[in-house]
C-alpha cells in the first residue's frame, strides 16, 4: 500500500516537472522565433535584402537545431540517467546558452529601443546593433574562453 502511494507521488513530481520544465521553455522558444525574426525584418528589410535573407537562413538553421534537439529531448522514453539522454541535455543547454539567451537579449534591447521611441514608431539601430553583437560574441565566448579557462585551471591545479 505504502509502495503504491509512493509510486503515484513520484509520478505526479515527474508530470508536474515535465509540464513546468518542458511547456515553459516551449513558451519561451516559440515567443523568442518570433519576435527574432520581427527584429531582424524590422532592421534589416528595407536596408539590405541579402543581410536580411542571411540573417533569416542563419535563423532557420539554429532553429532548426535547437527545435530538433528539444523534440528528441522531450519524446526521450528511456532512462534518465541513460548516457543518450544526458548527451541530448547537454546538447540542449548548449543550445539554450548559444542561441536562445543571445536571442532574449536582441529581443529586449530592440523593444527596449522601440519603446524609447515609441512616439517616432522607430526603433534605437544602435540598441539592436548591440544585440546582434551579443548574438555574434555570446556563443564564441562560451565556446572558446569557457573551455580554454577551465584548462588553464585544471593546468594550475595538477601542478600544485
Amino acid at each position: 500500500m505504502l509502495n503504491v502511494i509512493i509510486e503515484r507521488i513520484i509520478n505526479i513530481r515527474v508530470l508536474l516537472y515535465h509540464i513546468f520544465l518542458f511547456m515553459g521553455l516551449l513558451i519561451i522558444l516559440i515567443v523568442t522565433d518570433i519576435l527574432t525574426i520581427l527584429v531582424l525584418q524590422e532592421h534589416f528589410y528595407h536596408f539590405s535584402k541579402a543581410k536580411y535573407f542571411l540573417s533569416i537562413i542563419i535563423h532557420v538553421i539554429l532553429s532548426l537545431a535547437v527545435w530538433i534537439t528539444f523534440i528528441e529531448l522531450d519524446s526521450f522514453r528511456g532512462f534518465f540517467d541513460s548516457p543518450q539522454h544526458v548527451w541530448l541535455m547537454m546538447n540542449m543547454t548548449g543550445l539554450i546558452v548559444a542561441v536562445v539567451i543571445p536571442r532574449v537579449l536582441l529581443d529586449i534591447l530592440h523593444f527596449t529601443g522601440k519603446l524609447v521611441r515609441i512616439r517616432k514608431g522607430d526603433h534605437l539601430r544602435f540598441l539592436t546593433n548591440a544585440g546582434l553583437m551579443i548574438i555574434i560574441v555570446f556563443p564564441y565566448n562560451n565556446l572558446v574562453s569557457v573551455p580554454f579557462t577551465g584548462d588553464l585551471i585544471s593546468k594550475q591545479k595538477r601542478s600544485q
